[in-house]
Order: structure tokens, then C-alpha cells, then sequence
């Protein structure tokens, strides 16, 4: 009975440790701006606890991550957001480098939805010394 035991709490040990995790590392550059690095982009792997901003180089990383296949995503204010599928494997470092692109507006649609308010009577105001 104590050898099965032994044997159950080792098989167990070595599949505490068999999980490996990943350090996810990464760049977001700004496609807009000859690749110029950006700060504080958020990236998140989607409905996961794994998120971090990038730093002044744009560089983040995700430490910790367990192999699997991910949404990796990625917004900034002003930009469009990007959402990407990685597939993190082994006991490593993945890299990934992501080019951002600004926003685009559609201001005729903008337009198009105010509409003026007429003005029903004019207020004037005068003021007098006392």
C-alpha cells in the first residue's frame, strides 16, 4: 500500500512540474509614424487574467503563460484594435511584434447625425451702474 502511494504522489509531483509556462514578450509600433514605439498599449491575453502595458521602448510581457492558443489583444487610444491568435508552446520565449494603425473617422456620418436646433428668441442682457 506504501509503494502505490509513493508512486501515486510521485506521478503527481512530476505533473505539478511537467506544466510549463512561457514569457511572452512582444513590441507594438506605430505603423503611422515609421515605427516608432508605443507607450502604455494595453495587451491582454482575451479572457484570460494575463495583461500588461508596454513600456517607453513599447515593449511588454506576459510572464507565466501557460502553452495554449490564445487571443492576443492589443489596443491603444486612437488606434485600431487588434486581436491576433498565438499559439504559445513549450518551455521558451515567444516573441511577437505588432504594428499599430491609427483610427479612422467618418466625419460625414458625424455630420450627417447633428442637426440644428433653431434658436427661439434671442436674450440680451444689459448692465447697469449702481
Amino acid at each position: 500500500m506504501k509503494k502505490v502511494l509513493l508512486v501515486v504522489a510521485l506521478l503527481t509531483c512530476f505533473g505539478v512540474f511537467a506544466q510549463q509556462n512561457v514569457s511572452l514578450k512582444g513590441t507594438i509600433v506605430d505603423l503611422e509614424s515609421a515605427n516608432e514605439p508605443l507607450l502604455l498599449a494595453d495587451v491582454q491575453l482575451k479572457n484570460t487574467e494575463w495583461k500588461a502595458q508596454t513600456n517607453f521602448n513599447g515593449n511588454f510581457e506576459l510572464v507565466g503563460v501557460i502553452p495554449g492558443t490564445y487571443t492576443l489583444r492589443v489596443s491603444y487610444l486612437g488606434y485600431e484594435t487588434k486581436e491576433l491568435v498565438v499559439e504559445v508552446t513549450g518551455n521558451a520565449i515567444a516573441r511577437l511584434n505588432v504594428g499599430m494603425q491609427a483610427e479612422t473617422l467618418d466625419l460625414g456620418a458625424i455630420f450627417e447625425s447633428v442637426e440644428a436646433t433653431p434658436v427661439k428668441e434671442a436674450v440680451t442682457a444689459e448692465l447697469e451702474d449702481r
